[in-house]
């Protein structure tokens, strides 16, 4: 007779089998045509991170990670090149003796360079950034007072995206956001981000673009 905690057991690895043949099958068949010019829209969270929290905190840094939402969109030319805007809020940073809670935001402005992978008709493809962030800090210190400051400084980043339906995508990426904060006033550190995020393309796929130029 079988152990009815063999089959509970082999239950959750069936189940995760499946789930896994049914995203690969997705990824395989989605609709592999190149995206003609257009724009796009993404939202996405993950982990920011404070890389100069023991120079930019007045004290012991408690909290160097927080949670990151963004939200950006922007403009295909081509499937090759684009521009991006984004907001993201990279949450609150936390020292203690002194206590700090230490926060900030971006707008950032981004050249996008994007390759795909194997070719332009593949649902899959690399991409990488450059920009400048618009960024905002507010430094709070309970026993001192709350700061602010704001200013503009550049930005990069790259990541892959797969392509799940013939507009929409996911896609993982890591940016670096540089000298977020004034060093004199709210303290300064270069912060990086991993977000997974949700991509919609609105633009057609390109041969659609060619046929309707050509037989307009």
């Amino acid at each position: 007779m079988q152990d009815p905690t063999m089959k509970s057991w082999r239950r959750p690895r069936y189940i995760a089998s499946v789930l896994a043949f049914a995203l690969l099958a997705v990824s395989g068949f989605a609709f592999a045509e190149p995206r003609g010019p257009g724009p796009y829209f993404g939202v996405g969270f993950g982990q920011s991170t404070m890389k100069d929290a023991n120079t930019a905190l007045l004290g012991t840094p408690t909290a160097d990670t927080d949670t990151a939402v963004k939200i950006f969109g922007g403009y295909m030319f081509n499937p090759y090149l684009g521009l991006e805007l984004g907001y993201v809020n990279f949450g609150t940073f936390m020292g203690s003796f002194p206590r700090e809670d230490w926060s900030a935001t971006g707008l950032d402005f981004s050249v996008v360079g994007v390759l795909p992978v194997p070719n332009v008709y593949s649902n899959f493809s690399l991409f990488g950034k450059f920009g400048v962030n618009s960024w905002s800090v507010d430094d709070n210190l309970p026993a001192f007072g709350f700061v602010n400051a704001s200013g503009t400084d550049a930005s990069y980043g790259f990541g892959a995206e797969l392509g799940l339906s013939r507009n929409a995508g996911l896609n993982l990426q890591w940016e670096r956001f540089t000298n977020v904060g004034d060093p004199n006033v709210t303290g300064r550190s270069d912060l990086d981000l991993v977000t997974l995020n949700f991509v919609y393309h609105f633009g057609e796929p390109a041969y659609r673009e060619r046929y309707r130029r050509r037989y307009p």
